[in-house]
């Protein structure tokens, strides 16, 4: 009898944990788009300040949006967030370009700048042709 209660018990815990689960990771969720959004603010005032740079607002701003991205709660909000990080990666390589011919970047720096454009819009047709 007591090995019955003490089953019942323990099943009704484990139940109860189960359900906060959602709501707990719906907490973290939000606190995470909440601190990504600082960072994006944070660099942004640094780069008006004159300490921060245009590179450290894109990088914060494209976690950012690939963070929405995953955690978006319909598959077709997915790619209007990529949509986004392909943007704002397109800026990036032409900033990068602009800088090599200042000689302030190398031609490897827009090599890697014209492949982050690629995989993102390879991420991009790949959540357009995810139904």
């Amino acid at each position: 009898m007591k090995t019955m209660i003490t089953l019942g018990f323990a099943g009704v815990a484990l139940s109860a944990a189960h359900a906060q689960e959602p709501t707990r990771l719906d907490e973290i969720v939000q606190d995470r788009g909440t601190v990504l959004a600082q960072i994006v603010k944070a660099y942004t005032n640094l780069r008006k300040a004159g300490t921060g740079s245009e590179e450290q607002v894109r990088q914060a701003t494209i976690n950012l949006y690939a963070f929405r991205r995953d955690s978006a709660k319909t598959q077709a909000e997915r790619p209007q967030w990529q949509e986004r990080i392909v943007a704002a990666e397109k800026e990036g390589h032409a900033y990068i370009k602009a800088c090599v011919k200042t000689g302030t970047a190398t031609p490897m720096d827009e090599l890697l700048a014209e492949e982050r454009v690629l995989a993102a819009e390879q991420k991009l047709w790949e959540l357009r042709l995810v139904k």
